[in-house]
């Protein structure tokens, strides 16, 4: 009989197991302990920020003091609502807030729609840095709300103490327009929109949200440009002087613009990495002019073709570019039939669905006679096969210029053209694509319903599944 025999190696085991559970025991209570204070002091912070008082500074009786914490300022008309920080003295969080017969015009789950989302802005969208020494004006709990009694009436300003910079703000409709008084230095402003997640479609294919969003810009010469829509993207050092920049999602923009043009020092777009509250980070930083008023103006706008060709854009393009109709003809061809045709259409009250029902059977009308001439022309080129086929073994060692001669004199003969059956095959091309381009740029479309499709601005998904993520990750 084998005999029990104290085993060293098993004690020691066993002790160091030990150990490290009392550590780890630790470590976890310390770290919970940490975060129930920190959860406390956040809370304490949002009861003093809602019972802060404004109080008067002996130096101005205009100027009003703002204390430590962070005091929150809201702008609203009937289009937005603006919330602004006293912390960088910009706004954190934009909604579109425009009712139809009651209901968000645009929104997303009973929703309004949200431009700038403080829930996912890490980095204040607007940042003042001074150009001679690269760095940025000490902003933090250190800007002044000036005369209160003006919100109502749609405006607002903060000074810095220590700069006697002015930030105005006065919203107008979609507009809201941005002036830096008392601009005394070179300054760069640098600008960050993290645009939050709005449609269904994130990115899967070409024509999703995160496929379809980018920064758009346009020079004083009428021309606009864009980054590239996948992946990430930098532009530094343009040369030409600039009009506007957009921040562009697929079916909504912030638009940045100035009544001069303006010098951007660089673009960047951000795509990789990105978790799915995020559609596309977009930054860029523009120089400011020595001025005693420098203007410019944000725009708060539905992707909307007819809406954006209403809108100034100064020396730039039109904003109605932001709405990609496609290049060159397929262009022309959404702007001057595709659109007068779906919005008449919708002014008789039809159902987007049978909006894009008629448009596919008008299309269909234009398109069934020279469709027709092309069959009938490939039909006569069936039955004169044999023919050809005869010629081509006649003239087989002969000159090929005989043999063309005899094949278009027997065309000739029997009233038959050789490019009758692709000519009228290429003017569909244009419309086809036209309308391949229009209805996912269509905001028209979002989300409206018809039959079993609850969103006829994107794919009807009947299975989901994770296989090539982005490339095939349903079935519709």
């Amino acid at each position: 009989m084998q005999e029990n025999k104290f085993d060293f190696n098993y004690f020691i085991g066993f002790l160091l197991i030990g150990v490290l559970i009392f550590f780890m025991t630790n470590s976890i209570q310390s770290t919970y302990e940490k975060d129930n204070s920190d959860i406390n002091i956040e809370k304490n912070d949002l009861v003093k920020t809602a019972d802060f008082e404004f109080e008067e500074q002996q130096v101005s009786d205009s100027l009003i003091q703002v204390d430590k914490e962070e005091v929150i300022t809201i702008l609203r008309n009937n289009d937005l609502e603006i919330e602004f920080s006293s912390k960088c003295g910009c706004f954190k969080d934009v909604k579109l807030i425009k009712k139809n017969n009651n209901e968000y015009r645009y929104q997303n789950n009973g929703e309004p729609i949200k431009f700038i989302s403080k829930k996912n802005t890490n980095v204040t969208p607007i940042n003042l840095i001074n150009s001679s020494n690269r760095k940025e004006l000490p902003s933090i709990d250190e800007f002044f709300l000036v005369d209160t009694s003006a919100i109502k009436k749609g405006k607002i300003q903060y000074t810095h103490p220590y700069n006697n910079y002015t930030l105005e703000y006065v919203l107008v409709g979609n507009q809201l327009r941005f002036d830096i008084l008392n601009n005394k230095d070179r300054l760069s402003l640098y600008m960050e929109v993290s645009g939050p997640r709005q449609e269904k479609n994130l990115d899967s294919g070409f024509t999703s949200e995160r496929n379809s969003s980018n920064l758009y810009y346009s020079y004083n010469d009428g021309k606009f440009k864009k980054m590239s829509y996948t992946g990430n993207d930098e532009k530094s050092n343009i040369e030409k002087p600039i009009s506007w920049i957009a921040y562009k999602q697929q079916f909504f923009s912030t638009i940045f613009s100035s009544n001069s043009t303006f010098k951007v020092n660089y673009m960047k777009i951000e795509s990789e990495g990105l978790d799915s509250s995020i559609v596309k980070k977009m930054i860029s930083k523009i120089s400011v002019k020595k001025s005693t008023k420098t203007s410019f103006s944000f725009y708060f706008l539905p992707n909307d073709f007819n809406l954006l060709k209403t809108y100034p854009s100064g020396e730039g393009a039109s904003f109605e570019n932001l709405v990609d109709l496609g290049w060159g003809v397929f262009g022309w061809v959404n702007e001057f039939l595709v659109i007068p045709i779906f919005d008449f259409l919708e002014s008789k009250g039809f159902n987007y669905g049978l909006i894009i029902f008629i448009i596919a059977i008008v299309f269909k009308m234009l398109l069934f006679f020279p469709t027709k001439k092309s069959y009938v022309s490939m039909a006569k080129m069936r039955v004169l096969k044999p023919e050809i086929d005869a010629l081509n073994e006649q003239y087989k060692n002969k000159d090929s210029m005989e043999k063309q001669k005899a094949q278009m004199d027997l065309y000739k003969k029997t009233g038959v053209s050789p490019l009758g059956g692709c000519l009228p095959m290429l003017l569909q091309i244009p419309i086809l694509f036209a309308l391949f381009k229009f209805f996912p740029a269509s905001i028209q479309l979002r989300q409206k319903s018809f039959l079993w499709a609850d969103d006829l601005s994107t794919y009807d998904s009947v299975l989901e599944f994770s296989f090539l993520p982005g490339i095939f990750d349903h079935l519709s």
